[in-house]
């Protein structure tokens, strides 16, 4: 049996070659041990009135968005899903993360190490899913390029032609970026989120504030720009548990043993209709059969189900649950 290897990340050059290993080598070792040293983190920077070694109130909220995508991140590699209500008490004092600004000065550190050590500790994720999914997504909130690449987005939306100019390494590493979420759902969620979190950072700045990156001296954006060009952050879904005694109406098999079913169900209650995936390798056989026999006989099955709720719309709604009512 070949040996099990093991990589220290120590640096944001160190995450943009494994990741870009990763993607390109076939042969990419599934078993790899990845642990983190120092990274991911990120300096930013404020100038204005209210920064004076502190952050004023206004702020706390954005990093508390960013203490819920570590959250899901965890929940991601761990269980399998997003749904960061699961978690218990001990493992969010685990992925708690500190912000540091510094003494007599405007600069915060978000320092992500010890929490990344902590999420890849529970991971249930193979050597190339770390890396893919964790690891990116401690570029995605770290790196000056996404940050940048994020603002440049917003001002090409615009038709701002003032972007910020990228050198030839960050060139390469947003190549390395964007694939990884061109070819990750999970990271590509994941994006989203940090997204919003940029915003909503960027949002809070007073007209005259201005933020700078990972120490840089060029300033990132300032108050007035961000009012312009980012958006105001998205109405986020929440997640739901949906119960109850449910007709199922329509089951598609899957072709593979990869693809999920896809069941159509309806409340008995009040008739709630959704069309919810089950994942095949979670089923057990008696769990098929139910799913085939309530679909010829119409009789009710009790279901528990996991989705996402808009504006009292359902989305991505998983089957976590079936079984024959205990009295039937």
């Amino acid at each position: 049996m070949e040996e099990i290897q093991y990589t220290t990340i120590s640096s944001e050059s160190d995450a943009h070659l494994l990741l870009a290993q990763a993607l390109e080598s076939a042969n990419f070792d599934n078993r790899l041990q990845v642990a983190f040293d120092g990274w991911p983190s990120v300096v930013i920077k404020f100038e204005g009135e209210d920064f004076n070694g502190g952050i004023p109130s206004r702020m706390l909220e954005s990093f508390g968005d960013l203490q819920k995508i570590i959250y899901r991140v965890y929940c991601q590699s761990a269980y399998g899903h997003s749904d960061i209500r699961r978690l218990t008490v001990s493992e969010k004092e685990l992925l708690e993360f500190v912000v540091v600004p510094s003494e007599g000065s405007t600069d915060v550190l978000i320092d992500l190490a010890k929490v990344f050590s902590s999420i890849v500790g529970a991971s249930n994720m193979s050597g190339a899913e770390v890396v893919t999914v964790i690891v990116a997504t401690g570029i995605l909130v770290t790196a000056s390029v996404a940050w940048k690449n994020w603002l440049n987005y917003r001002r090409q939306q615009h038709a701002d032609i003032n972007l910020q100019a990228m050198s030839a390494d960050e060139t390469e590493r947003l190549r390395i970026v964007t694939a990884a979420l061109t070819s990750n759902p999970i990271l590509q969620e994941n994006n989203k989120d940090i997204d919003d979190f940029r915003a909503s950072v960027a949002r809070k700045l007073k007209e005259d504030d201005r933020m700078f990156i990972s120490q840089s001296d060029e300033v990132l954006v300032d108050g007035k720009e961000a009012a312009k060009i980012v958006p105001e952050v998205r109405e986020r879904s929440t997640d739901a548990h949906i119960n109850g005694e449910f007709i199922i109406s329509e089951v598609k098999t899957p072709r593979s043993a990869i693809e999920p079913f896809i069941i159509t169900v309806v409340r008995a209650s009040d008739n709630l209709t959704l069309r919810v995936e089950a994942d095949s390798e979670n089923l057990t056989m008696d769990q098929i059969a139910i799913l085939k026999e309530g679909t010829f006989s119409l009789r009710k099955v009790v279901m528990t189900i996991n989705a996402k709720v808009l504006r009292g719309s359902y989305s991505k709604a998983k089957l976590r649950s079936i079984a024959w009512p205990i009295n039937d």
